[in-house]
């Protein structure tokens, strides 16, 4: 090769095209934070699907009539708590452990909840 980048039988090299189809795309690294954000949103979703299975089993609890009369009540105070504290854990400004406080409030307001509708016949 001389020093313009020509062969020596004086032709230029042609330029290599990727193949078909396989792009490569540069990997951004996750910023950070995002790994607990993650974790938040997991949590989160678990919480949700406890609380969703509970309130369906209420659900049929109520419209058979064997759920006491205090149960319904009870129970609509918990999970409207459960979602309000949720949705601070996911929206709440980046302050330090709020989010981490508001879940573990859900958690135990969910809990109870579900725990209640577990000791019904």
């Amino acid at each position: 090769m001389t020093a313009d980048g020509r062969r020596a039988g004086g032709r230029t090299p042609r330029p290599r095209s990727a193949p078909a189809g396989r792009h490569r795309v540069p990997r951004r690294p996750l910023p950070a934070g995002s790994s607990r954000l993650l974790v938040i949103y997991g949590w989160a979703t678990g919480l949700g699907a406890v609380a969703l299975a509970s309130g369906i089993r209420g659900l049929v609890l109520v419209l058979a009539g064997t759920a006491p009369q205090w149960y319904q009540p009870t129970v609509a105070a918990l999970g409207l708590g459960g979602i309000a504290l949720g949705g601070v854990a996911l929206h709440a400004p980046a302050r330090p452990g709020l989010r981490w406080v508001a879940l573990g409030l859900a958690n135990l307001a969910v809990g109870v909840s579900a725990g209640l509708t577990a000791s019904l016949p």
